[in-house]
């Protein structure tokens, strides 16, 4: 099957979920856990009150941006999601939201073809 015709999207192929401890890092200025942390590449964040789609991450007390539907998303992020909001007996956590990191960078340059350069040799021929 085409990669055109495919119902997922490469930019969403290497994204794990976390929470917000993770998140989120010490701030010495405001004394609270609200900058960004650097060691991830965030796509976004699904909230609980909009399930179905996927907002971008942003500063405090500025607006939310749609990014894309969450059907996009692979099965196993989806399956994530579910374990991330609910318990095992099926009742829903006190998480409110769920973050989008990126784990390998590598998925998201293209569509996984190798390009067709000639190798050389040690010594520069072909």
């Amino acid at each position: 099957m085409s990669n055109i015709f495919s119902k997922y999207e490469k930019a969403f192929s290497g994204v794990k979920v976390i929470n917000s401890t993770e998140a989120y890092v010490f701030n010495p200025r405001s004394g609270k856990k609200d900058l960004p942390n650097p060691k991830y590449e965030f796509v976004g964040k699904i909230d609980i009150a909009y399930p179905n789609v996927i907002l971008k991450m942003n500063k405090h007390n500025c607006k939310t941006e749609y990014i894309e539907d969450a059907h996009v998303l692979p099965k196993r992020v989806k399956k994530d999601l579910v374990n991330h909001f609910y318990n095992k007996m099926g009742n829903r956590s006190s998480k409110t939201k769920a973050y989008l990191v990126r784990m390998d960078t590598s998925t998201v340059k293209g569509s996984g073809i190798v390009s067709n350069k000639r190798r050389l040799n040690k010594n520069g021929k072909k």
